[in-house]
């Protein structure tokens, strides 16, 4: 690959990796691989505490880890949902003027009802 020089001058190589070179810093990275190297272990393994003891770590600690980031994936879930539901709620064409109720059709429906239950309109 082609040796490319950024905004320090300094020359690195470009990878498949490069956008998470940028956005992710060198600890976030590694955090990162942390944990997908937890969830491997632990669909090997079926079983958090071995999981988490193939990786060097504690149960507890692993467990808690997981359920931030599982609470994190639901945040951006619902924020996606909303999104969705904005998009969708600006789509909807008004329904047009001559099909809302009025009260003259309103007391027409009232007396078809009646009619139709076969009752006297002034019992």
């Amino acid at each position: 690959m082609d040796p490319v020089a950024d905004a320090d001058g300094v020359k690195e190589t470009l990878s498949v990796f490069a956008p998470l070179d940028r956005t992710f810093p060198a600890q976030g990275r590694q955090r990162l691989l942390d944990k997908l190297e937890f969830l491997l272990a632990l669909a090997r393994e079926q079983h958090f505490g071995r999981a988490a003891g193939s990786c060097g770590d504690t149960q507890p600690t692993s467990s808690a880890g997981l359920k931030a980031q599982a609470y994190h994936v639901t945040m951006y879930i619902m924020a996606g949902l909303l999104v969705i539901g904005f998009i969708c709620n600006f789509a909807i064409k008004a329904v047009h003027h001559r099909f809302h109720m009025t009260p003259d059709r309103d007391a027409l429906r009232g007396q078809m009802e009646v009619d139709a239950a076969g009752e006297p309109a002034g019992a």
